[in-house]
């Protein structure tokens, strides 16, 4: 599988605690595997950020980060967003599952295959050409 470079993540939490592990398996078992998972919890009141945690202890890829006051979902997506390394961003809410090739299918839509590239290349070339007659 190519590598596309890093996919960052992006999920807003709050009061999630019961779902929330699910949501980070589904993407634990993406076939992509270049990823970051970045989690901005909104002040959740119940152990959301436990739960979180545990998994940020046992896969390196995923990072809590936490806002100070209870903001609203927008405001925890760009939290993420601001610290987030990757080429790309996909936005996942605590309550999705992916299926385990969501992130290769993505990379179909989002980047060309080599005989894209090269008709979209023949086509600038022809281009260029009526261009200068």
């Amino acid at each position: 599988m190519n590598d596309f470079g890093l996919v960052s993540i992006i999920t807003p939490s709050y009061n999630c605690a019961g779902f929330i592990g699910e949501t980070i398996a589904s993407i634990q078992a993406q076939t992509y595997r270049n990823w970051e998972l970045i989690i901005t919890d909104d002040c959740s009141t119940d152990n959301s950020t436990q739960v979180i945690e545990s998994y940020c202890r046992q896969d390196s890829r995923i990072k809590l980060l936490r806002l100070d006051s209870n903001s609203g979902a927008g405001a925890a997506r760009n939290n993420s967003i601001r610290a987030a390394r990757g080429r790309f961003i996909a936005f996942c809410d605590s309550d999705d599952r992916w299926t385990p090739d969501k992130l290769q299918l993505l990379r179909l839509h989002l980047l060309p295959s080599r005989r894209q590239r090269q008709k979209r290349q023949r086509l600038k070339r022809s281009r260029a050409l009526r261009i200068r007659r």
